[in-house]
C-alpha cells in the first residue's frame, strides 16, 4: 500500500504539538535527531516502522492513524467507528471515557467507574432523557432565530444603499416638523419612514424571540425535572 508522506507528516506534527513537545524533545524520546523529526513532519521521508511504533506509544494511538488510514481517522479504529456511527466528535468520546474509565485521569481516579457507568446507562436509556434532549434542540432553534431579529433592517440597508440608510438611521424617530426643517429630499424622507417601519418589525421579532426563549427555558427545566424524577423515583 502506498502512503502519503505529507499526510503522515501532518499527523505527526499535530500529535507532537498536542503533547507540547518540541521537535528536539520528540527526537530524544525516539532516539533520532530533531532535524529528522522535521523531515518526517514535512513529508520528506517516511519514518521507519520501528520509529512509527514508538510514536504510537508516545501519542497513544494506533499505527493506522499515523499512516492516515481512514478507518483510524479519530486515533483508533474503535473510536473512528463509534464517531462515524453516532456523529459524536472525538472530544465527546473522551468525556464519556473520563466518566466511565478506570484510569487515574478519570473521575475520582477511576475508583468509582462502575457507579458512573451505571448512572450514565440509566440516563441514556430513559425516555425522559430523549425528551430532555429534544427540549434542548428546541432551545438551539430559538437561539439561532435570535440572529434573524435584525433581518428587516439588514434587508432595508441592501435596498436603500449604505448612504441613504445612514441618513435614515440618523434621523429616525424625528417628528414631521424636525424633518421639514432639515430640507431633506422626498427620497430621504421615504427612507426614514421605511427605517422606522423596519425598526418596529425588528422590535416585534425581538419580543417574540424573548418570549420563545422563556417558554423553551421552562420546557427544558420541566424536562429535566421529569428526568430526575424518573431516574430516582421511589417506585
Amino acid at each position: 500500500m502506498h502512503y502519503n508522506t505529507e499526510i503522515i507528516g501532518k499527523v505527526i506534527e499535530s500529535e507532537r504539538k498536542k503533547l507540547g513537545f518540541s521537535q528536539e524533545r520528540l527526537g530524544k524520546k525516539l532516539r533520532v535527531v530533531g532535524k529528522q523529526i522535521s523531515n518526517y513532519e514535512r513529508g520528506k521521508t517516511l519514518p521507519p516502522i520501528d520509529v512509527l511504533f514508538k510514536m504510537c506509544d508516545i501519542f497513544n494511538c494506533e499505527l493506522g492513524y499515523l499512516l492516515g488510514e481512514r478507518d483510524y481517522s479519530k486515533g483508533t479504529k474503535i473510536k473512528t467507528l463509534i464517531s462515524e456511527e453516532t456523529g459524536l466528535n472525538i472530544e465527546t468520546l473522551e468525556i464519556i471515557k473520563t466518566i466511565t474509565g478506570t484510569e487515574h485521569s478519570c473521575i475520582n481516579w477511576g475508583y468509582e467507574s462502575e457507579k458512573y457507568r451505571r448512572v450514565l446507562n440509566k440516563l441514556l436509556i430513559s425516555t425522559e432523557f430523549i425528551d430532555f434532549v429534544k427540549a434542548l434542540g428546541d432551545m438551539e432553534d430559538v437561539y439561532a432565530a435570535k440572529k434573524k431579529t435584525q433581518q428587516p433592517l439588514e434587508k432595508l440597508c441592501k435596498e436603500l444603499g449604505s448612504e441613504l440608510f445612514d441618513v435614515a438611521c440618523k434621523h429616525t424617530g424625528s417628528c414631521a416638523e424636525e424633518l421639514e426643517s432639515l430640507n431633506l429630499t422626498a427620497e430621504e424622507i421615504n427612507a426614514i419612514n421605511l427605517f422606522d417601519k423596519a425598526q418596529d418589525e425588528c422590535y416585534s421579532l425581538y419580543l417574540k424571540n424573548e418570549y420563545d426563549i422563556k417558554v423553551c427555558k421552562y420546557s427544558v427545566q420541566e424536562a429535566l425535572t421529569l428526568l430526575i424524577n424518573r431516574l430516582y423515583s421511589d417506585e
